[in-house]
């Protein structure tokens, strides 16, 4: 027990290191907290979550370029890195614990607080807490993050990234991983082995998902406290609420990182991309390239932010009638894109060149297309969907027939939807 907290001591510290020198370099070189209408709340939440996937990038790049150093030389060589870029970034480190210490003043804010406001507070924090023993007490137990732990060890333990994906499992030691994610998630499990005494403890490897909870359940209350703050309460209380929310935290499922880096990426980069310059934008591609590299859904980022861009390029073209002001948003937003590409460039190539597109799931494993073996109905009886009806109400509208794993949340936020509306038809700022 005592080796597995200084693993997650270690592991946090690394964590908050590597998110400090992230906010140095977003809020700091790139300007971001200089922009107009960027909140520097989110900036931090942002670096915070960024940081950890950066340094898992920078793992990545070591074990690829200089495999075989060993623990401590691995180690030594990732925070090298990084201490050289917060070296170089030093003029921008009373900027960071400016940004640090107007967060804490507003954390400590909630002294001032209605006693309704603070009983909200007190329940989500019951319920973090709860979902936090619950992941220390179980272990690891479902599918996804036994495979990650798995291909997590065979990393931490070979000191080499070539054989990632785990395509043949001659290189493995028999383990066959056939997946076409990027390796973000994982390398933070290898990034827990190296700094771990010994094995890495269950709870340790399961902290990941602990920590971009809470960075969630903290960037939802943000987001939506620029409007209502009671509002904001209650939106957390519903995320962490949420059933499946809860225990996929508390089995170590991925779904808490994806989450956060596709809701910051999706809810921040329109506006600090109309709102920063070159540099600023520089950094809209860090958030989003991290937000590709932590699991393959991301790349629906892409279309989604499609009509955002051609939203943007005929606002500039009704505005001035100027193909060089579309021109000019077009470049903003190829190179974002551009940045965001490198931390994935090498999974992409690798998944064209295996299975034939840029991400795979169920085609990624071989044995899906065997005829005979009928896994699209094996699914469909598995996952409640056997009839067109149920495809469209499990399936569909899981949100609002799926109790059991999205709890109310749907049916509230649909309430709170309408409510909306009808202080706007009625010419009222709605919350």
């Amino acid at each position: 027990m005592i080796s597995m907290f200084a693993g997650v001591t270690l592991q946090l510290a690394s964590y908050l290191g590597a998110g400090f020198v992230t906010l140095m370099l977003l809020a700091g070189w790139c300007g971001l907290s200089k922009s107009k209408g960027v909140s520097v709340s989110s900036i931090l939440l942002l670096s915070m979550g960024v940081g950890p996937l950066l340094l898992a990038w920078t793992l990545e790049g070591v074990l690829l370029f200089a495999p075989g150093l060993g623990r401590a030389g691995t180690i030594a060589s990732v925070w090298t890195v990084f201490a050289g870029i917060g070296w170089l970034l030093r003029g921008y480190s009373l900027e960071a614990f400016a940004i640090l210490r107007a967060n804490t003043r507003a954390m400590l804010g909630f002294v001032s607080w209605s006693a309704r406001e603070k009983c909200l507070w007190v329940v989500c924090g019951i319920l973090f807490v709860s979902v936090a023993y619950v992941a220390v007490v179980w272990p690891l137990m479902a599918n996804d993050p036994m495979e990650y732990a798995a291909a997590a060890k065979i990393l931490a333990v070979g000191h080499r990234m070539a054989d990632y994906p785990f395509l043949d499992s001659r290189f493995s030691g028999g383990y066959f991983g056939p997946w076409s994610h990027p390796p973000g998630y994982v390398l933070q499990m290898v990034w827990a082995n190296l700094l771990s005494f010994g094995d890495a403890a269950d709870a340790q490897l399961k902290w990941i998902a602990l920590y971009y909870a809470f960075l969630l359940l903290c960037l939802v209350h943000v987001t939506v406290a620029l409007r209502d703050r009671r509002a904001a309460l209650l939106a957390t209380l519903l995320l962490i609420g949420m059933p499946g929310f809860f225990i996929h935290i508390a089995i170590g499922h991925i779904d808490a990182v994806r989450i956060f880096m596709f809701t910051g990426a999706l809810l921040h980069l329109p506006a600090w991309v109309r709102a920063g310059g070159v540099r600023g934008q520089f950094a809209c591609g860090v958030i989003l390239g991290a937000a590709l590299y932590t699991h393959s859904i991301s790349i629906l980022l892409f279309p989604i932010l499609g009509p955002i861009v051609v939203y943007d390029c005929y606002s500039e073209w009704r505005a001035a009638k100027s193909t060089r002001r579309v021109a000019l948003v077009l470049g903003r937003w190829a190179w974002v894109f551009l940045v965001a590409l490198l931390p994935v460039l090498r999974q992409y190539r690798i998944n064209l060149a295996a299975f034939g597109s840029l991400v795979a799931d169920t085609g990624a494993v071989p044995a899906y297309s065997l005829p005979h073996l009928r896994y699209d109905e094996y699914f469909s009886v598995t996952r409640g969907l056997w009839s067109s009806a149920l495809v469209w109400t499990r399936g569909f509208f899981s949100g609002f027939t799926y109790t059991d794993f999205f709890g109310v949340s749907y049916w509230c936020a649909t309430l709170g939807l309408m409510f909306s509306i009808v202080q706007w038809g009625a010419n009222r700022e709605p919350w």
